[in-house]
């Protein structure tokens, strides 16, 4: 009985790790035309140009932003568009 539990658990974790992994992060640094760290800036990933938001973030007080992109999502046709106050919006292809 008790190999049977273990038998079980290595199959549903064999199953379910591999998951995780498939998802991938989007990394970077949000700065203004002089080079200057924008902080608390919105930073949204879109399928296409002006369409819906699949992932999001903000920046941190570095400037910087980690999206994780949903595993089922397909990695072309993406946009990264930027949002903060006193500053026009970008949107960028990934």
């Amino acid at each position: 009985m008790r190999w049977l539990i273990w038998l079980t658990g290595m199959l549903l974790g064999s199953i379910l790790l591999p998951l995780s992994a498939l998802s991938q992060q989007l990394r970077g640094t949000v700065k203004d035309s002089t080079g200057i760290t924008l902080p608390g800036a919105s930073v949204n990933l879109k399928k296409t140009a002006g369409e819906t938001i699949v992932a999001y973030a903000t920046t941190d007080d570095k400037g910087e932003y980690l999206i994780t992109i949903p595993a089922n999502m397909p990695l072309f046709g993406l946009y990264v568009e930027v949002r903060c106050i006193g500053y026009k919006t970008q949107t960028k292809p990934v």
